[in-house]
């Protein structure tokens, strides 16, 4: 039995599926019929989308607790300067 290299599977690294996820939003067209137009394997089309989101998800989840804390922090430090400066201490 012959092996198919991955170039001849067409397979594409996640870049190349993210770009096609952006030119298929921007397109306005359902997934099915930006598939068929691209000769896209629909299916797999689906599965990358699902990842992306996930992906996307994660790294905007990070951002946000960071951001966050940050606030918190900044919040802190005015509480403790309004604190200082009411007490007469500074």
């Amino acid at each position: 039995m012959e092996s198919v290299s991955n170039v001849e599977k067409k397979w594409r690294t996640r870049q190349e599926k993210a770009e096609l996820i952006a030119l298929w939003k921007q397109s306005g067209k359902s997934r099915k019929l930006y598939c068929n137009d691209q000769g896209l394997n629909y299916n797999s089309f689906v599965s990358w989308h699902q990842q992306h989101k996930a992906k996307r998800k994660t790294e905007t989840g990070f951002s946000l607790v960071v951001i966050e804390w940050l606030l918190i922090l900044y919040y802190l430090l005015i509480i403790t300067f309004y604190l200082l400066l009411s007490s007469g201490n500074v």
